[in-house]
Formats: C-alpha cells, structure tokens, sequence
C-alpha cells in the first residue's frame, strides 16, 4: 500500500522536476566548462583531472586505451560511486548537523556539473530518497530505495532507459 502511494507521489513530483532539469542545462553546460577550465590550470594530467571531477569523456584515444588495457578506466568515467566518495568525504570532514545539507547542496550541483547523467542523477535521487526514509521512518529496504530512484530517474529522462551506466 505504501509503495503505491509512494509511486504515485513520484510521478507526480517528477513532472515539475523534469521542467527544472530542462531549465538547468544551460546552467549545466556553464558549470561544466567552468570547471573543465579550472582543471587546465593543471598543467599535470589536465584531462584526466577533468574527466575525474568535471564528468568529462577522454578524448585522447591512446590515453583510453591505456586506462582500459590497465583496468582503471572506471576511476575516469563518472559514476554513482564519485558520488558515494563525495558524500563520505563530507560527512567525514564536516560537523554531523550540517554535512546533509552541505553533502545535498555539492552534490546537487556535482549532479548538475556532470550535465545530469544517468548514474550520477540515479545515485543523487537514492541520496535524496535515503535521506527521505531515514526522516519519515519509512524502513525501506535499499533494493526499494534503489529502485525508486531508478524508477524516478526514467520518469526525468526516458533516454536513461538506454544507458548502460544507469545501474552503475
């Protein structure tokens, strides 16, 4: 009964967040630029830097092909676990009443720096949906948690539906 309730005030919360994200991409694309220009300041390594914190993709054939021919390829692609690095790394440095909130503001706008992709949006909206759970007392499972946040994720953006890095 719950998950149905739930569901329903997912579909229709996600609605006015879709119009958010669409308004959002020109600030988006200006935040990633931003910091891709930041990272060239790094004379040392600047494209690997901006693909680690920028979520940008590695241009330079030869350099993937090293980073996958090594196995470390994923450390240079975002993902949900970039996030999950963040939010420790907060949590961890930060005052206990004040980390949610600083940890929710910077990855909101790491999430938008990434220009919304599909396993950084993903893990956000399970972030968001932990924190829900934890506040309403709700005890759901973390396969419920994941779930609606992917289910939350393909209401954005039908598109993720064809991401292979969704779940990741």
């Amino acid at each position: 009964m719950i998950t149905k309730i739930f569901f329903s005030i997912l579909i229709l919360s996600s609605l006015p967040f879709i119009e958010v994200v669409r308004l959002m991409q020109p600030l988006s694309q200006k935040l990633q630029k931003t910091c891709q220009q930041q990272s060239k300041k790094n004379k040392f390594r600047s494209e690997e830097v901006a693909a680690i914190i920028c979520g940008k993709k590695i241009n330079n054939p030869q350099l993937k092909d090293i980073f996958i021919s090594t196995g470390i390829i994923h450390i240079f692609v975002i993902s949900g676990t970039h996030l999950h690095f963040y939010k420790k790394f907060f949590y961890l440095l930060l005052p206990k009443k004040v980390s949610w909130l600083i940890t929710c503001v910077f990855l909101f706008f790491y999430t938008i720096t990434c220009k919304f992709s599909a396993p950084i949006t993903r893990t956000f909206a399970e972030f968001i949906f932990e924190k829900l759970n934890s506040l309403l007392k709700l005890n759901w499972s973390k396969s419920h948690l994941t779930c609606f946040a992917g289910v939350f994720c393909l209401l954005l953006n039908p598109k993720y539906l064809k991401s292979y890095s969704l779940p990741l």
